[in-house]
């Protein structure tokens, strides 16, 4: 199965992301919009995750990811659902 994350919070879909592919065998990814890593969430879970450093290039990665995506899972960002119809 084909899982994509929008965005995240708290690295709770980098957490899912990685646990999916690893126990579940299941293809997962997440694609992030952020130009900060405060925490460095994201260069620890990077092999699960797409970071998009601007607001067109996030998007652009959504519609084109969510196409071959069988669950696609939006963790914050709730405007973008308008975008996949």
């Amino acid at each position: 199965m084909r899982i994509l994350h929008i965005d995240d919070a708290a690295a709770v879909s980098c957490i899912l992301a990685k646990y999916q592919q690893q126990i579940q065998g299941h293809n997962s990814k997440v694609i992030k919009y952020d130009i900060y890593d405060k925490f460095g969430f994201y260069r620890f879970y990077g092999d699960y995750v797409t970071i998009a450093t601007s607001e067109d290039q996030f998007l652009k990665n959504i519609v084109e990811e969510s196409k071959s995506a069988d669950i696609i899972h939006i963790h914050t960002r709730s405007d973008v659902f308008l975008k996949l119809q």
